[in-house]
């Protein structure tokens, strides 16, 4: 904040109160937090009780940025963060290191926030404040996945940051905050019911599902071997030690002759043995009008 401050004094003639304000609330801002700052030396991150709402949310927000700083980082490390911030920041009040803001987002995603006030109960310390909360705050704004309420519930929504090691992870928000999504939550996001026996294609993965009249389930067999469709009509294809033939739109059961000379070519006269079973020869014959 200091070096921000004394930018906006003496290049831009702000008063050293007005510079404060800004500087302290752009840092606030670049950490994707709305908390309100005044002075923010007034902050403590070790207090919890006693203090009115904006006080500890701004106590809150504080040891939210600390834990960010620090993460997984030496000493030396987190000086150097903080050394970068600092310049990125002095003359147009914006953090533009977007790889850094990116690697703090998964490493909240990651961390255990139980640790910290573990920690922190085992120096006698009573309570501190929620800080959890806008650790969630970060990440989840980083992601681009927005806040998580009630009106939201079952939103299911991808981290859209290329910059992050979870970029393209899909999440789904419970009412409160987000969790992962499941492969079946991002598939089938948004699906109305469909007829019973419809098969559809999942919205993310290539996961085929079936209407079973009731709800939308995974459809195994057509999963592993694909849709029966105009385009490969009498295909014939195994799946779980049986073959299936390709017909009118619908996989049904081959019959040996199907399946054992599926894919056999040859000139009249040719006799071929099975492509399953090697000991059934079969020829090819002129047809009889």
């Amino acid at each position: 904040e200091y070096d921000r401050a004394l930018y906006l004094v003496q290049e831009k003639g702000y008063s050293v109160y007005a510079a404060k304000k800004q500087a302290a609330q752009e840092i606030i801002t670049a950490f994707e937090f709305a908390t309100a700052v005044t002075y923010s030396e007034d902050f403590a991150i070790f207090q919890n009780e006693g203090v009115s709402a904006t006080t500890s949310a701004g106590n809150a927000t504080l040891l939210a940025i600390s834990a960010l700083v620090m993460g997984n980082r030496s000493d030396a490390e987190i000086q150097n963060t903080i050394d970068k911030f600092i310049a990125d920041i002095k003359t147009d009040g914006e953090w533009n290191d977007l790889q850094t803001k990116a690697g703090m987002a998964d490493w909240a995603y990651d961390f255990n926030y139980s640790t910290i006030r573990a920690s922190v109960k085992s120096w006698n310390i009573l309570d501190i404040p929620d800080y959890e909360t806008y650790l969630d705050i970060y990440w989840n704004n980083v992601y681009g996945l927005g806040g998580c309420s009630v009106n939201r519930k079952d939103v299911v929504a991808p981290n859209i940051n290329k910059l992050s090691k979870n970029y393209n992870k899909y999440f789904i928000c419970n009412g409160s905050h987000w969790d992962d999504a499941t492969t079946y939550q991002k598939d089938t996001y948004k699906w109305s019911a469909g007829k019973t026996g419809e098969f559809k294609k999942g919205n993310v993965t290539d996961t085929i599902y079936v209407y079973n009249g009731t709800k939308w389930e995974v459809s195994e067999r057509e999963t592993a071997i694909g849709l029966c469709q105009n385009s490969n009509a009498g295909v014939v294809s195994k799946y779980d030690g049986t073959y299936y033939v390709c017909k009118n739109n619908a996989w049904g059961t081959a019959t040996i002759l199907e399946y054992d000379t599926y894919g056999l070519t040859g000139v009249e006269g040719d006799v071929k043995a099975g492509v399953v079973n090697k000991d059934k020869y079969y020829g090819t014959f002129p047809s009889i009008a």
